[in-house]
């Protein structure tokens, strides 16, 4: 039987269903409404719960208030209100570091 383009293989093994399936906490900080729509979409799919903001003050806000909740912050360097890296310097001054990565464009 021969795969549609873009289908995958399956490669689970009968041993997959003993693992625990951990659902990784994603705070998306994306300026632009297509993109913060499409990326929680994708990661979803890969079964991470996606929290989405449009700048960086929204997004310190979330983390503010329940930075224990959040694993992973998904940035742009260029963002409304506060600049990417701005955010990042914010983030890793406070106590509850999380890990964080950009789109990595510096105009």
């Amino acid at each position: 039987m021969e795969k549609e383009e873009g289908e995958m293989q399956k490669k689970d093994g009968p041993w997959e269903r003993f693992l625990w399936r951990i659902a990784h906490r994603i705070l998306l900080i994306k300026s632009d409404d297509p993109t913060r729509q499409i990326i929680p979409a994708l990661l979803w799919k890969c079964s991470y719960e996606v929290a989405a903001v449009s700048d960086a003050l929204k997004a310190w806000e979330t983390l503010k208030g329940r930075p224990h909740n959040i694993d992973l912050e998904l940035t742009e360097v260029e963002l409304p209100s506060i600049f990417g890296f701005a955010l990042l310097t914010l983030v890793m001054e406070h106590v509850w570091r999380r890990q964080t990565l950009t789109d990595g464009r510096v105009r």
